[in-house]
């Protein structure tokens, strides 16, 4: 069984938000490099098997969260995730050999959801928790940045916060890097002043990520076609788990085809959360009476 069956095993079954974190971390705690690899290259997909907006959805964003710190760990630096919930970044890594800071934030998408606006990538709201450390960086789903043109380019360009991937994260472990006294990865995380230098003010809003490859690959002393084998190999795990992905909603459907009418309609309900729902208007109501008592009646 795959490190990353075992953590979904701990988030559908942990008793609690703390309680699946804390054995999340000693399980990301006990990875080998190729099991960390793997975890890095699953974590930044959500499975279509945790209910939307749902707990376990919850608790698979801080396994994110402690999947990245795990790995800027293994490129040799200080890291944790952040275990309060808020207005702060997931992450933050202290360089070991040199002098810098950094706050990350992960992110994981479905790959059914393919609608996203700059909204979700919050890449000022990133910015702004960078406080006294000297970078920030996000690190989301590679394929799942806006192909063109996006606003959240031009922001990670005026605020000099780097749009990074889980598969350009992968590719670092996979390269056995870790800064020592004669490598660095500083100048890496500030691509985005030095990739503003080079453009028009018309172009801010353009996707990035090809001259962001070139300066990757520079950065690292690799070849060009090293670069491209090495994404190529994260295209293919992609690919490997959207089957997965399509297969649960195949063997849902499957179920669903296999309802009686009641059970169906039973079903029906409880997904749309109808109970849910009427108990929260008669709240409300609840709430208006007692306003009007407490401001609206004289006394």
């Amino acid at each position: 069984m795959s490190k990353f069956v075992k953590l979904l095993h701990i988030i559908k079954n942990a008793d609690g938000f703390q309680d699946s974190a804390n054995k999340i971390q000693i399980l990301v705690d006990a990875a080998d490099k190729r099991e960390l690899i793997h975890l890095v290259e699953n974590v930044g997909i959500i499975p279509e098997s945790l209910g939307a907006s749902s707990s376990q959805e919850k608790c698979f964003a801080k396994a994110s969260d402690i999947v990245a710190a795990r790995a800027f760990q293994e490129l040799n630096m200080q890291a944790k995730a952040i275990t309060e919930r808020g207005n702060a970044a997931d992450i933050v890594a202290k360089s070991i050999h040199r002098s810098y800071s950094l706050v990350s934030d992960a992110k994981a998408f479905r790959l059914s959801r393919t609608a996203k606006n700059q909204k979700d990538f919050k890449v000022d709201a990133l910015s702004k928790w960078r406080g006294s450390n000297n970078y920030a960086i996000l690190i989301a789903p590679y394929f799942q940045y806006p192909n063109k043109e996006s606003q959240i380019y031009e922001q990670s360009l005026n605020e000099n916060v780097l749009l990074f991937s889980w598969e350009h994260l992968a590719i670092l472990l996979k390269l056995d890097l870790e800064e020592n006294d004669s490598l660095t990865l500083e100048q890496l995380w500030n691509f985005p002043i030095k990739h503003k230098k080079t453009i028009k003010a018309s172009e801010t809003r353009k996707n990035f990520f090809l001259a962001f490859n070139k300066y990757f690959a520079k950065e690292l002393k690799i070849s060009w076609s090293k670069l491209s084998e090495l994404l190529e190999e994260e295209i293919e795990n992609i690919e490997s788990r959207a089957k997965e992905e399509k297969q649960y909603w195949k063997n849902k459907e499957m179920i669903i085809k296999s309802y009686s009418k009641e059970k169906a309609i039973e079903e029906l309900v409880k997904e749309l959360k109808i109970s849910q729902k009427s108990k929260a208007i008669e709240r409300y109501i609840r709430g208006l009476h007692n306003v009007k008592e407490k401001y609206l009646t004289e006394r």
